[in-house]
């Protein structure tokens, strides 16, 4: 791998080994909710130094979580309860503030499991824009890994998270 792949460039124009470095900018991506943070401090600047960041406006990716919160039938687990009512009360309160993105990822993710569920699902997500597989998204979510930002286990979210930073989103939106 390129020793690009290996750095992490901050804002300030310092350049900082991302193994050693990678644990402080997130501890465990489910509970990172305001991931906007993890956009602008790692992925962004790494797609950044690639020169594969995309121009930005105001756009938020969607992650499959929260298709799933929002057409899944009421959990009896009172956390899951609470994600599920907090996630309605974004949709129906705040969603229009941003152009709402997904990705193949997503279409793939919401494809499985039950009929129904699928069918209520991709509803959710009939007409919203479509971000395109490019080369860099691999290399980006590879990167993430082998930096030890994201766990092996975790690949899925490398890739929704490199496709939000090569495409600029502004915010990804994960389940809470």
């Amino acid at each position: 791998m390129s020793s690009k792949a290996n750095r992490y460039h901050t804002n300030t124009g310092k350049v900082i080994n991302i193994a050693s470095k990678s644990s402080c900018y997130i501890d465990n991506l489910s509970r990172y909710i305001p991931s906007t943070k993890f956009l602008y401090s790692f992925a962004r600047p790494i797609a950044n130094s690639y020169g594969i960041l995309r121009a930005m406006n105001t756009k938020l990716y969607l992650e499959t979580t929260i298709i799933s919160y929002l057409v899944s039938r009421p959990s009896r687990d009172l956390v899951t309860a609470a994600h599920q009512q907090l996630t309605l009360a974004w949709w129906e309160d705040q969603r229009r503030h941003f152009d709402l993105f997904i990705s193949q990822f997503v279409l793939q993710e919401a494809g499985c499991g039950d009929a129904e569920a699928i069918q209520r699902r991709f509803s959710v997500v009939e007409g919203l824009p479509l971000l395109h597989l490019s080369d860099e998204v691999p290399i980006l979510a590879n990167a993430l890994i082998e930096g030890r930002a994201i766990p092996v286990q975790a690949r899925g979210d490398a890739f929704h998270i490199a496709i939000a930073a090569v495409h600029g989103m502004d915010f990804l939106r994960p389940g809470i």
